[in-house]
This record gives C-alpha cells, sequence and structure tokens, in this order.
C-alpha cells in the first residue's frame, strides 16, 4: 500500500503544476483502456486467461501454488522480485526523465516521464480498488488483499512503457524483469497464479493505452505553422517548424 501512496503523492503534485488537467479528464484517463481498441483486446484475453486459471484451480493451479511455494525455487530471486516491484524501476524512470528534461530541455523526456506517471498510477489505483472489492486471502492467510497482485501490476506497467518506447532489447529486459517479479509472488506465497495473470494484463493495458494518447497528441501538432505579429506600423510574419 506504501507504494501506491508514493505514487498517488507524485501525481497530485504533477496535477497541482498542471491546472489545465480536469476531473473530467482524470475519469477519461481511468476508463481510456475500454475505448482503446488494442488495450480493450488484450484487455479481454487478459481476462480469458485469467478466468480459465481460476476454473482450473482446484484441479491443477493451486497445487502448483502449493509445491512453488514449500519449494521456494527462485532461491534469491524472489528477492530481487519484490524489490523491482515495490515501484523501484518505475520510480528511477521517471527521475531519470525528468532530470534529463531539466538539464537538457528534452521534451522527449517528460513526455515519458509523464508516461510512465499515469500507466503506473491508474494501473496501480485500479488494482488496490479491486483488491478491495474482490477481497480474496492471500495463500499465506496473511490478509485479504490477493487478487490482483500489485507487485506484478506495477512491474508490467513499468515494462509495458520501455518496449513501446525504446529498443527492442530494452523491452525484452523489461518484460523478463517484470516476469521475475511476478513469479517471486508465488514463490513468496503471497499470491496465485491468476493474481499474477491479471496483474500483468492491468499493468500492460494502461501502458498500450497512455502510449497512443500520446503518440496521438504529436501527430496532432502541425509541423509547419505561420504567426504574424504586430511591429512598428505593420507587422511581421513568421514560419514555425516544430520538431
Amino acid at each position: 500500500m506504501r507504494t501506491i501512496y508514493l505514487i498517488l503523492l507524485i501525481f497530485s503534485v504533477n496535477l497541482h503544476a498542471n491546472s489545465e488537467y480536469t476531473k473530467e479528464d482524470f475519469v477519461n484517463d481511468w476508463q481510456a483502456p475500454l475505448y482503446y481498441g488494442p488495450a480493450k483486446s488484450t484487455l479481454l484475453i487478459g481476462s480469458a486467461i485469467t478466468g480459465l486459471i481460476i476454473l482450473g484451480r482446484e484441479s491443477t493451479f493451486d497445487k502448483i501454488q502449493e509445491d512453488m511455494a514449500d519449494d521456494e525455487p527462485m532461491g534469491d530471486l524472489a528477492v530481487f522480485g519484490d524489490y523491482m516491484g515495490q515501484l523501484v524501476p518505475n520510480l528511477l524512470y521517471m527521475g531519470g526523465m525528468y532530470w534529463n528534461y531539466k538539464s537538457n530541455k528534452d521534451i522527449q523526456s517528460y513526455q515519458r516521464y509523464n508516461l510512465m506517471l499515469k500507466t503506473t498510477f491508474f494501473a496501480g489505483l485500479t488494482t488496490t480498488l479491486m483488491k478491495r472489492i474482490v477481497n480474496q486471502k492471500r495463500p499465506h492467510g496473511g490478509d485479504r488483499l490477493s487478487f490482483p497482485s500489485g507487485h506484478t501490476t506495477t512491474a508490467f506497467a513499468f515494462a509495458s512503457v520501455v518496449a513501446l518506447e525504446h529498443s527492442k532489447a530494452w523491452g525484452i529486459a523489461a518484460y523478463s524483469m517484470a516476469t521475475i517479479v511476478g513469479l517471486s509472488r508465488m514463490n513468496d506465497n503471497a499470491h496465485y497464479l491468476h493474481d499474477v495473470t491479471f496483474g500483468a494484463t492491468l499493468g500492460i493495458i494502461y501502458g498500450m493505452t497512455f502510449h497512443q494518447q500520446m503518440q496521438k497528441s504529436k501527430d496532432q501538432i502541425d509541423p509547419i505553422s505561420w504567426n504574424v505579429y504586430p511591429y512598428r506600423d505593420g507587422a511581421v510574419g513568421a514560419l514555425l517548424y516544430n520538431f
């Protein structure tokens, strides 16, 4: 929970600096994956896979969960997975992009900072609310916040942004890290497979949606425009090129 509070704080500060962002914009962003075709299809596929896993819990998947928790096959790698699922890569990415923007006035870095912030926030918020609505007990019985996995959600939110904004190699590395996070939650007996599957789905669909929004806003900028400014007794024209 402390991780979503941290990202909520950062998002709130960002909103305060952007007075044009309204409550309607917030609601539209939150439900945006339902109206963006590829994200909606991914949500349906992820939901279907999650449903099939739930249906096969008693016969197959709960046994896999129990064996994994008993054997702890990931060893020290599970510690790495737990750490990476606590917003560490997300915050490092945002910090790096924001620093590059401030240092070099790189607009693309600021756009990527916002992309990671929005993706992590809305995916994390959705996960947090679903945990309380579903109220499913964890495998280890500690609380009733099992479905979906928050660690997995934020890890796949990070991976989706990196894969869409950077090279294929970086995307593979990011998704590999996110997969380790998801498996570590089962290894530590903190989540079931269906918790992990749906958490990954949420992270991916918000990354896809906000990336598409960012690309669309870029496309709407006219690269060449004219402006006329008053000058003494007449006017002067200026040709502007956006790049």
